[in-house]
C-alpha cells in the first residue's frame, strides 16, 4: 500500500505543478457557467410569458388555471386558442399550455388527461414548466379521488359538487403552501438554469481533465518512469493502483472545489450529499476508464488529448450537457441512452432539481459503473508496461 501511495502522490504533484491544470480544472467551468447562464440571471424569472388555454371550462379546469396563474416565476395569461397560437408563431410568448375539452370527464373516469405544452426550441426551463403542470394535476387528482370516496355512487353534477366542496375545504391550505414556496424561492428559479449549465460544464471539463491526466501513463512510459519503477520491488499492480488512485483523487479534488465555489458564487444547491458522492464517484470511474481505453489505442500524450476531445465533445452534445436533452429529436434522445454523460446529467437533475436521494439515482449510478467496467477492462488489457 505504501508503494501505491508513493506513486499516487508523485503523479498528483506532477499534475498540479502546471498552472494550466488549475485553469482547465477550476477556472474554465466557472467562467463558462457565468457566461452562458449567469449573465442576466436576475431577470430570467420574469421573462417567460406563457399562454394558457382552457378548452374544457369546467370546475376542475378552472381550478387548474387558478393554480397555474399563481406561479409567480412565470407570466401566465388565460387567452383564447387562436390568439395563443398566433402569439406562439410570432414568438411573442415562450410557450402555450392547453387544457383540452373532456379534461374533467377523463379525471372523473379515473383516466389521466393530457395537458399539452408547446414551446420554442430555445426555452431552457421547459422541463421545469412541465414539472409544474404535473404537480398541479397531481393535486387536482387527489381532490377528485377524495370526491369519489366521499360520494362513491355520484356522477355528473353531484360528483362535480362533491369535488367543489372538497376543493373549497382543501384549496386554501394547498394554495397557501404554494404561495409561500414561490415567494421564498424566487432566487431558486433564477439558479435553475445556472445549476444545470454548471453541471454540464463540470462534466465536460472533468472528462477532458481525466482524459488528459490518464495520458500521463503514456508520458511516463515514454520517458522511462515505468522502466525504473519495474526495476524496484513495485509490481504492475502497485504501479496501476498508484495511477488509478491518483486519477480518482485528482477528479474528486476538482469536483469538490467546484462544488464549494459554485455554492458561494452562484448559490448552487447540490442536494443529497450521499447521492452526490455515489453519483460523482461512478462518473469519475467512468471518465478514468474512458481515458485508459483511449490511452490503449494511441502512442503519445498529444494523441491521447486530441482523441479524447474528439470523443468527449460530440458525446457531451448528444448527452444533454450543452442543452436540455428534450430539445433534440426523439431518435437522438434514444441514441443518448448509450452515452455516459446522459446518465450523469439525469442523476444530477434528479438530486438537484427534484430532491432525489441515493435510491433515486441508483439506476444512473449502476449504468455509469457499467460503462466504467467496460472502459477499464478494454483500457487495462491494452496497457503496455515495457
Amino acid at each position: 500500500m505504501g508503494r501505491i501511495w508513493s506513486i499516487c502522490t508523485f503523479e498528483i504533484a506532477r499534475v498540479y505543478q502546471k498552472p494550466s491544470s488549475y485553469i482547465l480544472m477550476f477556472v474554465m467551468p466557472l467562467i463558462f457557467t457565468f457566461l452562458f447562464a449567469g449573465v442576466g440571471g436576475n431577470n430570467a424569472a420574469t421573462s417567460f410569458k406563457i399562454a394558457l388555454v382552457d378548452q374544457d371550462k369546467t370546475a376542475i379546469s378552472q381550478e387548474l388555471v387558478k393554480k397555474m396563474e399563481q406561479e409567480e416565476w412565470l407570466d401566465i395569461k388565460l387567452i383564447e386558442l387562436s390568439k395563443a397560437e398566433k402569439q406562439l408563431s410570432n414568438k411573442s410568448i415562450s410557450g402555450m399550455i392547453t387544457i383540452p375539452s373532456g379534461f374533467a370527464e377523463q379525471f372523473f373516469n379515473g383516466e389521466k388527461p393530457e395537458v399539452a405544452f408547446r414551446h420554442g426550441p430555445d426555452l431552457g426551463i421547459a422541463g421545469s414548466i412541465r414539472h409544474m403542470i404535473d404537480n398541479a394535476m397531481a393535486q387536482e387528482s387527489i381532490k377528485v379521488k377524495a370526491a369519489h370516496l366521499v360520494s362513491p355512487n355520484s356522477t355528473g353534477a353531484e360528483l362535480t359538487a362533491s369535488y367543489q366542496s372538497m376543493s373549497a375545504a382543501l384549496g386554501t391550505d394547498l394554495i397557501t403552501v404554494d404561495a409561500k414556496n414561490i415567494s421564498t424561492s424566487s432566487s431558486l428559479n433564477r439558479s435553475n438554469n445556472q445549476s444545470e449549465r454548471l453541471v454540464g460544464f463540470v462534466i465536460l471539463f472533468l472528462m477532458i481533465t481525466l482524459t488528459i491526466v490518464t495520458g500521463k501513463i503514456l508520458e511516463a512510459r515514454k520517458i522511462g518512469v515505468w522502466y525504473r519503477l519495474l526495476s524496484t520491488p513495485s509490481s504492475r499492480f502497485n504501479i496501476m493502483g498508484g495511477y488509478m488512485l491518483s486519477f480518482l483523487i485528482i477528479g474528486w479534488l476538482q469536483i469538490a472545489i467546484l462544488m464549494i465555489a459554485s455554492h458561494f458564487i452562484f448559490g448552487t444547491v447540490w442536494g443529497n450529499l450521499l447521492a452526490q458522492f455515489c453519483l460523482i464517484s461512478a462518473l469519475l470511474l467512468c471518465a478514468i476508464g474512458l481515458g485508459l481505453m483511449v490511452a490503449g489505442f494511441v502512442k503519445t500524450a498529444e494523441q491521447q488529448m486530441l482523441m479524447g476531445i474528439i470523443i468527449i465533445s460530440p458525446t457531451c452534445m448528444l448527452g444533454g450537457v450543452y442543452w436540455p436533452i428534450e430539445l433534440v429529436p426523439d431518435f437522438m434522445q434514444k441514441i443518448a441512452l448509450f452515452v455516459p454523460q446522459y446518465w450523469a446529467m439525469e442523476g444530477f437533475k434528479t438530486v438537484m432539481a427534484h430532491g432525489g436521494t441515493l435510491l433515486d439515482v441508483l439506476g444512473s449510478v449502476g449504468i455509469l459503473l457499467g460503462f466504467a467496467a467496460v472502459f477499464m477492462a478494454v483500457g487495462i488489457s491494452r496497457v503496455r508496461y515495457e
